[in-house]
């Protein structure tokens, strides 16, 4: 009835219906938030939407990423495998003199007291106790210490009971060089002089005396990195980088003999 009357109003005065204003009094404010609201939910979904796309997007590339450090990886293997293949091929020509016997490292000593290594050759092979143990670049790895037909225990060049003759290359300085448990930790040697002589520069190269039977000569032992008192503070002594990281040999080579070049 009351909509009837509504109506026979705007008929008559011909202006707004009463109907509408009440409509647009109760409903308008409704369906503006309506709209607020799904303009709102429109903008999370878009935010949403946007965040999982970043997100797949991310995770493409940290796959892409990874799959490029992993081929860079192999890359920089192959190449340093091909280095040491070379250097491999070329040793017999670098150094005539030496006879060497090759071996691959079958394991390492465990523990803080000893930098020993396994290798998979003995005596059945020429090897004895006492005979260098060298690395493709000529670095002198260790000493043979014992050994059994086919295998052989090897001390590691910064073994604290490795003890090697050397002499500086260039001033021919004659000294020792040894391990120690302190240099072990940190993969150095100690040079202890046995002659008086022009002192040694940080850079130089030590290297085998040849002084010993057993050992050849001009053999790489390692790089002076630093000089200091020595522990009764009466001279000098070096500390000496060694040319070869025993822990990371794969294959190393027997010196079972050699010929002295004067």
């Amino acid at each position: 009835m009351l909509i009837l009357v509504l109506a026979a109003v705007t008929l008559l005065t011909g202006g707004p219906s009463p109907l509408t204003a009440v409509w647009r009094t109760v409903f308008t404010p409704a369906e503006q938030s309506v709209a607020a609201v799904t303009r709102w939910g429109v903008a999370q979904y878009a935010k949403e939407y946007h965040f999982h796309r970043l997100e797949a997007e991310n995770r493409d590339l940290y796959i892409r990423l990874a799959a490029q450090s992993a081929r860079t990886r192999d890359a920089r293997a192959a190449r340093d495998e091909n280095d040491r293949l070379r250097s491999l091929l070329d040793m017999p020509r670098r150094r005539r003199d030496l006879t060497l016997t090759p071996a691959h490292v079958t394991g390492f000593d465990n523990g803080n007291w000893s930098a020993r290594f396994r290798i998979d050759r003995g005596t059945g092979d020429g090897v004895q106790p006492g005979m260098a143990v060298i690395d493709e670049s000529y670095g002198v790895a260790g000493v043979v210490a014992v050994c059994g037909d086919d295998w052989a225990a090897v001390t590691g060049i910064t073994d604290p009971a490795f003890r090697l003759g050397a002499q500086i290359e260039r001033t021919k300085l004659a000294c020792v060089a040894s391990g120690s448990f302190g240099g072990m930790r940190n993969g150095k040697l100690t040079l202890t002089f046995v002659q008086d002589g022009e002192q040694p520069n940080t850079g130089d190269l030590a290297v085998t005396s040849g002084l010993t039977a057993a050992h050849p000569p001009g053999l790489i032992i390692g790089t002076v990195s630093a000089l200091r008192q020595d522990d009764g503070g009466m001279g000098i002594e070096a500390v000496l980088k060694p040319s070869c990281d025993v822990y990371a040999l794969r294959q190393v080579f027997v010196v079972t003999d050699f010929i002295v070049v004067n």
